[in-house]
Order: structure tokens, then C-alpha cells, then sequence
């Protein structure tokens, strides 16, 4: 089929979407959590600014370092990974990088505006939200996948094509000095969950807090192997799905989130027929069935935000474990904008 992009990978796509819709399933099952890579991201890196410093904060710390692991985890073990072949750079010494930049940037703080403004993202509302039968993520999916396919498909190219220089957003080959940074980065990340929940407050809502810590991490890491695997971790190859009009649509992402959904849909309807989930006294669900304006503005702003670059908020995480300056430059654009739009 020659309007199928050569880069396709069926098998990738559904075993990356098994991982998961496994994470997903676990984290509920043990800790009751539903896994919203929005919430992580936002409320797990800028806790001080957000006053919250007890075990709600620790299991975003122990999910984050957790993906770290899996997707190094994930990338020993493929290579053809996008961590190993290449990663993603901008010069900003030159017009047409720093027209690249400035997309990248407003993508990133789009992504973090509409997904606080929303209450979620793809996982949260597209895995978690349709596994629970959750209108309102239905109608934020809807919402989001529309405005995403509109901003590549016809935005993107048009802005493209209005700056006054090309874009340019090379691919750089990464020194093992990179690998070896990005295992610092997550032993790091791991040692500062480790202390932090040392110091964390008691929660009576933890049976076994240690236990649905440990959960957590080992949510992330089968998250993090899944985004590898998956290859979501790559702007090009989502941009070639939500870009229906590039002549080489990559449906991918399409077998990701099919087979997530595959595992996630009844394991979720099994799991919340029970009184409790194993390590806590409840349910951390979302309490909100209202459709309203706010819903449907911030699914639609991250889906523009999310079509200009390809990037949502847990691959742009995972990005930071091999930092180029359009990985860093999104993260902190994002952050911005969970931070602008706070509570």
C-alpha cells in the first residue's frame, strides 16, 4: 500500500500498546490510580509550586523514575530505537532553527495549557478514561484527536510555510555519552523518589504504602518499555499519523491505543467491580461527568499544540533522559503552561 508510510510496524504498535494497557490495569488494580501522564508531569515536577507534598506527590515521583528505567530498559533491547539511532535537535544560531524552536516551544506550551485547562491527555482520558466507559473522556478523545489531525494535517504546513525561514529540526547521531548521561539522569530521578518519600507524609488512604509505591515505579517502567516499543517516542512518527494529508500515513499510533484498550477495557470493568484495590482503602478515580466549555477548549488547545510537533506529555518526559535542546525546550514550554494555567 503506497499511501502507507514504509516506517509502519504493526507488531511494534501492538506490543507496545499491551505494555500500556498493562501499566494502566496494574497501577489500578494495586494502587487504585488512574495513570493521566498530564497530572504526572505537571504535579510530579512542580510540586513546590503547587503546595502538595505528600503521597500523592511520591507515587508521581515513583511512576516518572519508573518510565525512566523501562524505556532504557526497552531501548537495550531494540536497536532500532529512536534513542539509539538519533535525537531530536534545534540550532537556534540560525533563522530557519530558530523558527524551528519557536514551533517546538508553542507546541510544548500549548500541550501544557490545554492538558491542565482539560484535566488530561491521551492516557488519562484515551486509555484510562475509555477503559472506565467515561463519557466525558470520550467527548475530551473526540475533542483532542480532532483538533491534533486539523493542526497537522492543514495548520502546521500552513505555518510552515508562512515563517520566514523553513523549520529546521535536524537529527543528530547520539555519543554513548548520551546513554551514559540518561542512566545518571534516572538513577537520580530514582534516589530523589527514594528520599523524598522518606520525608513524605502518612496517607490513610495507603494500606501498604511502600507496596503501592513499588506498583507505581513498576507502572512506569512497563509505560516507559511501551512508549519505546511503541515508538511514541518519535515526533516524526506521530506526526505522520495525525497528518492524514502527507501522502505516508503512519497508523500506528491507531494499533497503540487499540491494543492498549484491548487489555486496559476489561481488566478496568473487573477491577472496579471490586470494593477496593489491593493496597488502598479506595477508588482514586475523577469525580467530574460534566461536558462543559473548559473540557472541551483544553482537549481541542492540546490537540493543536499536540499536532504542531508530534509530542504529548509522556513522550516529551521521556525525551528529557537523552536532553537535546528541542526535548529540553519543549519540557519547559510544557511546564509553563501547566504552570500559567494552575489552580
Amino acid at each position: 500500500m503506497s499511501w502507507v508510510s514504509p516506517d509502519f510496524s504493526a507488531s511494534d504498535g501492538i506490543l507496545g500498546g499491551l505494555l500500556i494497557g498493562s501499566s494502566c490495569s496494574l497501577h489500578l488494580l494495586f494502587a487504585g490510580k488512574i495513570t493521566g501522564w498530564s497530572k504526572m508531569v505537571s504535579e510530579g515536577l512542580l510540586f513546590p509550586l503547587c503546595g502538595k507534598k505528600d503521597q500523592q506527590v511520591v507515587f508521581r515521583w515513583a511512576f516518572l523514575s519508573g518510565s525512566l528505567m523501562g524505556g532504557f530498559v526497552a531501548t537495550l533491547f531494540r536497536s532500532s530505537s529512536p534513542w539509539l539511532t538519533g535525537s531530536v535537535d534545534v540550532n537556534f544560531f540560525s533563522p530557519a532553527g530558530l523558527c524551528g524552536a519557536l514551533l517546538v516551544g508553542t507546541s510544548g506550551f500549548l500541550v501544557g495549557s490545554g492538558t491542565t485547562i482539560a484535566n488530561g491527555c491521551t492516557s488519562g482520558y484515551g486509555v484510562c478514561g475509555l477503559a472506565r466507559l467515561s463519557v466525558r473522556s470520550l467527548v475530551a478523545v473526540l475533542a483532542f484527536m480532532g483538533s491534533a489531525v486539523l493542526s497537522a494535517s492543514v495548520i502546521r504546513p500552513w505555518v510552515v510555510a508562512h515563517l520566514p525561514s523553513t523549520p529546521q529540526v535536524t537529527t543528530a547521531t547520539l555519543p554513548f555519552a548520551g546513554v551514559l548521561g540518561g542512566l545518571v539522569c534516572t538513577a537520580l530521578t530514582s534516589a530523589a523518589f527514594l528520599r523524598w518519600s522518606n520525608g513524605a507524609e502518612a496517607n490513610a488512604e495507603l494500606e501498604y504504602p511502600r507496596l503501592s509505591h513499588a506498583v507505581s515505579y513498576a507502572s512506569g517502567v512497563l509505560f516507559g518499555a511501551g512508549l519505546v516499543v511503541s515508538s511514541m517516542v518519535n515526533w516524526r512518527k506521530t506526526l505522520s499519523f495525525l497528518n492524514v494529508a502527507s501522502g505516508q500515513w503512519d497508523p500506528q499510533l491507531m494499533f497503540v491505543m487499540g491494543s492498549a484498550l484491548l487489555v486496559a477495557l476489561p481488566a478496568f470493568q473487573k477491577i472496579l467491580a471490586q470494593r477496593k484495590p489491593v493496597c488502598a482503602t479506595r477508588f482514586d478515580l475523577p469525580v467530574s461527568t460534566k461536558i462543559d466549555t473548559r473540557l472541551v477548549s483544553g482537549a481541542m488547545l492540546f490537540g493543536l499544540g499536540w499536532g504542531l510537533h508530534g509530542v504529548c506529555p509522556g513522550p516529551g518526559f521521556m525525551g528529557l533522559c537523552m536532553p537535546s535542546a528541542a526535548t529540553v525546550l519543549f519540557a519547559a514550554a510544557e511546564l509553563l503552561g501547566c504552570w500559567w494555567w494552575r489552580e
